[in-house]
């Protein structure tokens, strides 16, 4: 509710929250922070990143155990895009924080990456994607999903063919994610190939949808006709159009 209202009193409010006991609320400041916070956010964020005490998160009866570390740190990330006169600072601070070092996704490579836009970080992740293990090439593609790329590497791009569907889709996602025009007639392939794997082929016209990309309009008409796959068209429909489709679920968020 604070963060809709807005307003000079945010930021406080926010700050508070990140000594908050629970760490849901941790979390929830630390991501708002990142998206509107001031550089005067930067130090108590520097404070979580170093160190966050384990807690609880999730809803109801959903409950794992996390900190606010990862969510501190692309704050950072986040207020050193918005304020220019404080990446390199930043950065030098994010670069010192102890990180756990079998995280497979690895936060604060990501954040530095997010700031300086040094491929050499990117390295063991592109090392991960050609991984003999299919578990661990899924979760070098899953890494990818919070560098802010504009560009789909070639080394991301070529999974899409990996003899592992799991692989296969979160390529499909995370392409969407990217939104590289040079990859829509890729994702188009995989939504049409009847002998592909179901969820592959929901995620590529997802990614489709989410892209907007008008190329892929004919392509969701042709699919409203396929029992496995309208709702999904539908929905991919709507957002390539602006135009609601009446497959579309009643509650469905669009954007």
């Amino acid at each position: 509710m604070a963060i809709a209202i807005g307003g000079p009193e945010l930021e406080p409010f926010l700050l508070a929250r990140l000594n908050d006991d629970d760490v849901r609320f941790r979390i929830a400041a630390a991501k708002a922070l990142g998206e509107q916070g001031s550089p005067h956010a930067i130090e108590p964020l520097l404070k979580r990143a170093r160190a966050d005490p384990e807690g609880l998160a999730g809803w109801g009866s959903v409950r794992w155990h996390m900190t606010a570390q990862r969510d501190a740190l692309f704050a950072l990330s986040e207020i050193g895009l918005r304020h220019p006169a404080h990446r390199e600072a930043i950065a030098a601070s994010i670069a010192g924080v102890p990180v756990a070092t079998d995280d497979l996704e690895d936060p604060k490579a990501q954040a530095l990456y997010v700031l300086t836009q040094d491929r050499a970080l990117l390295h063991p992740f592109f090392e991960r994607l050609a991984d003999e293990d299919p578990e661990t090439r899924a979760m070098g593609v899953v890494a990818f999903r919070l560098l802010k790329l504009k560009q789909a590497p070639e080394e991301v791009v070529v999974l899409l063919d990996d003899p592992e569907r799991g692989v296969r889709s979160s390529v499909a996602l995370l392409l969407g994610e990217i939104g590289d025009p040079e990859t829509v007639p890729l994702l188009i392939g995989r939504a049409l190939d009847q002998a592909e794997d179901r969820g592959v082929r929901c995620n590529a016209i997802f990614s489709l949808g989410r892209m907007r990309t008008g190329r892929a309009e004919p392509v969701m008409r042709a699919l409203l006709q396929d029992e496995s796959f309208k709702v999904n068209a539908a929905i991919a429909l709507s957002r390539i159009t602006g135009e609601r489709h009446p497959l579309v679920p009643d509650g469905y968020g669009l954007d």
